[in-house]
């Protein structure tokens, strides 16, 4: 079957610098089009639309495609190279840039598609958390081992990085956690790595168990998937954040007979302590996982993508399209 591509009508009135913009925007989207064809349309109108209209479109349009389905492209469209085109965009409508939309400690340009392997493979936090630097230090890393090594070679950045993201946090449900939080950062500062582990793991359990409920590796790669081919900008903050406590919470306990898992598990840090599991990489890796995710949870909170104004708490699998999941626990502490 011959594919066949649209030919957006023509506004009637266009400024030269909307018809530039228009360009080479289209430009940026050609590998895409096909799956991105509708809302491409959307993005011209909405550029020559008046100010005051730019955001109920745009809302119409998260509505109507809540997430864009890029999987289909894969192999020619395998990073956000479309950041420019649309910041310039943004720039003319008054929205928001994609670079804005996105964890402050991200790039311009990055493989989203590594970031998710990081996620899933390593359990390896990188959304709110570290610092730009570092974070492309990780991801152009060759290994799980080689990405932990630059972490804790980064530590005191890290520690100054996991304050910094908490600074904004203030949603009212982390109260009674963000002293403990920095209490932990303190401790991995001072060098008392164990402490911080043990700290750091028990606040992240306990913002998970009240957000989420009793959860396991496999809910939280179902239910809050990170999937990058189709996960939108908006909510890459949440569920990026998310996204690494499916290997925190692989499941492991002695009387399985195999051996105690050596990577951050919250299963052997809170009930089956051992000074070979307490150990400075994990302790780093710990604290950087608590700060991002308080910092995800407050993020969702924030723009409506979890909590109580996010559209009743029902969730969708990212990667089963039409299946649903109820939130069972009231949001919050």
């Amino acid at each position: 079957m011959t594919e066949e591509f649209f030919e957006p009508e023509e506004p009637s009135e266009i400024s030269p610098e909307i018809e530039e913009i228009r360009k080479k925007l289209a430009q940026s989207l050609a590998p895409a089009q096909v799956a991105a064809s509708g809302v491409l349309k959307t993005m011209e109108i909405v550029a020559a639309s008046q100010a005051k209209m730019v955001s109920d479109a745009m809302d119409a349009v998260k509505n109507a495609m809540p997430k864009w389905d890029f999987s289909v492209v894969l192999p020619e469209f395998p990073r956000f190279q479309i950041a420019e085109a649309l910041s310039r965009l943004a720039s003319v409508s008054g929205l928001p840039s994609l670079h804005e939309r996105l964890p402050s400690n991200w790039p311009d340009e990055f493989d989203i598609y590594a970031i998710e392997e990081i996620f899933y493979t390593d359990g390896l936090p990188l959304a709110w958390v570290p610092r730009e630097e570092t974070f492309c230090l990780m991801l152009n890393a060759s290994n799980r081992s080689s990405r932990v090594e630059v972490l804790v070679n980064n530590r005191e950045k890290l520690v100054e990085d996991c304050k910094a993201v908490l600074k904004p946090v203030t949603h009212s449900a982390f109260v009674g956690q963000l002293p403990l939080a920095h209490d932990a950062i303190g401790a991995l500062k001072n060098g008392h790595h164990t402490a911080a582990q043990a700290l750091a793991v028990a606040v992240t359990e306990t913002v998970v168990l009240h957000e989420f409920g009793k959860v396991d590796a496999d809910a939280i790669k179902k239910r809050w998937r990170f999937d990058a081919g189709k996960v939108t900008a908006a909510d890459v903050g949440f569920f990026g954040a998310i996204a690494p406590l499916a290997k925190f919470y692989t499941p492991w306990h002695p009387a399985s007979k195999k051996a105690r898992l050596k990577e951050l598990s919250r299963h052997v840090s809170v009930h089956q302590a051992h000074i070979d599991h307490l150990t400075e990489s994990n302790a780093v890796i710990a604290v950087a996982l608590m700060a991002s995710v308080l910092r995800g949870f407050d993020h969702g909170y924030k723009n409506n993508i979890w909590g109580e104004n996010s559209g009743d708490n029902i969730f969708y699998d990212l990667s089963c399209p039409g299946d649903s999941v109820n939130k069972s626990v009231t949001p919050g502490l």
